[in-house]
């Protein structure tokens, strides 16, 4: 009786055992899509034109992707732009290390002559007199103390310009300083109403100094308030933090707290009621005519807000 009683749960058992076996070599099956989903890519024989190219150029994984190890950034390319970025400005500056090399890959790229090179900035294949322009600018710029900042808008600046031909003034005008002072007079009203508007519709505080230049004292206003803007790449609208210097007002023979709070009800707050309301904060030094708690500015800001 013990032996048949066995042998039915070992007869029993053994389907279970065979169905396991199944749904395991279904699960490693070839045949199954999802493991044969992905797809491999190889670059054709003849896309590594140097080895100093194998070294720079890496493909990412299998795909038809590679990065660039030498620009500090390291770009993610497509294959079919490889080309254009190994011959760009952007890459030869980050190629001062291996010039020869850089230079002996450019010339190999240059035999080529494939159409299908995707150029790395435009469709003007970039040449020497470009690059030695494109400096003599940045170091003009430079030369001029403007910030990095600054040449990049201005350059931006003149590329919109040049894309939309509107470049013929150049020839026209001599910018001459007595001139563009006289167009600033007017421009000026322009500025200070939009000034205005954007004060009108936003909170925002003010910073004042004083300093002395060549024996005589100055008070300077500047505001700071948010401001949005559009994105001129993609259209879209964006916060800006905007800095703006409000008024300039020299000092005759006293800077004291009264006098400053003068200055800025005539600079700031007698433009309008609702500026004045818009007004939420100070920054100053620890000056006691600015910080002073009972005859100070801020004490008369506060007495009159």
């Amino acid at each position: 009786m013990n032996s048949k009683r066995t042998d039915r749960k070992s007869s029993l058992a053994q389907p279970k055992e065979t169905k396991s076996a199944n749904s395991r070599k279904k699960k490693v099956s070839p045949t199954n899509p999802k493991e044969n989903s992905s797809k491999t890519y190889l670059p054709p024989k003849n896309f590594y034109l140097t080895q100093y190219m194998r070294k720079i150029i890496v493909q990412i994984g299998q795909t038809d992707t590679f990065q660039c190890h030498v620009c500090p950034s390291k770009p993610i390319l497509q294959r079919r732009s490889v080309y254009g970025h190994i011959k760009s400005s952007i890459h030869e500056i980050s190629s001062t290390k291996d010039t020869n090399a850089h230079e002996e890959l450019v010339t190999k790229i240059n035999e080529l002559g494939d159409h299908n090179t995707t150029k790395y900035k435009g469709n003007k294949e970039e040449t020497v007199e470009d690059k030695r322009n494109y400096l003599e600018f940045l170091a003009f710029a430079m030369k001029e103390n403007f910030s990095f900042c600054q040449i990049s808008a201005l350059g931006k600046f003149l590329k919109k310009l040049i894309q939309n031909k509107k470049t013929s003034f150049f020839n026209l005008f001599n910018f001459d300083e007595e001139e563009i002072s006289k167009i600033a007079t007017n421009v000026g009203d322009v500025l200070i109403e939009e000034l205005i508007n954007d004060l009108n519709s936003s909170k925002y505080s003010v910073s004042i100094d004083n300093v002395t230049v060549t024996g005589k004292s100055i008070c300077a206003l500047k505001v700071k308030y948010l401001k949005e803007v559009e994105d001129e790449n993609n259209k879209m609208s964006k916060t800006q933090i905007c800095n703006r210097i409000i008024g300039i007002e020299y000092l005759n023979e006293t800077s004291d707290a009264p006098t400053l709070c003068n200055i800025m009800e005539e600079k700031l707050f007698s433009l309008s009621d609702r500026i004045k309301e818009n007004f939420i904060g100070i920054t100053h030094d620890d000056a006691s005519v600015l910080s002073g708690s009972n005859g100070g500015l801020v004490a008369l800001l506060k007495g009159i807000s």
